[in-house]
């Protein structure tokens, strides 16, 4: 499925040799899209390119199409780091 992401700015780490992108970090303003109709918007949003993770952070809004099931994992702000 393919990923488009929308931010104010955008952080990439990538891994020692430079060659690839591990994490990449959206700020400000997100909008994420995926081909497959479902869309996200939040302040600030981590993807994890290794465990193929997003964690939305800050008034997010998760919707699916209507015929798939969105999964949503929320944490509590007091295990947010535990969560990364």
């Amino acid at each position: 499925t393919d990923l488009t992401v929308v931010a104010d700015r955008m952080e990439f780490d990538w891994d020692e040799k430079m060659e690839a992108v591990e994490r990449v970090v959206a700020i400000g303003n997100v909008q994420i899209s995926r081909s497959d109709g479902t869309r996200a918007v939040s302040q600030q949003a981590t993807y994890d390119v290794l465990q193929e993770r997003v964690v939305l952070e800050g008034k997010a809004v998760v919707q699916g199409d209507e015929r798939e099931r969105v999964t949503v994992v929320v944490y509590p702000k007091q295990r947010q780091e535990e969560a990364r």
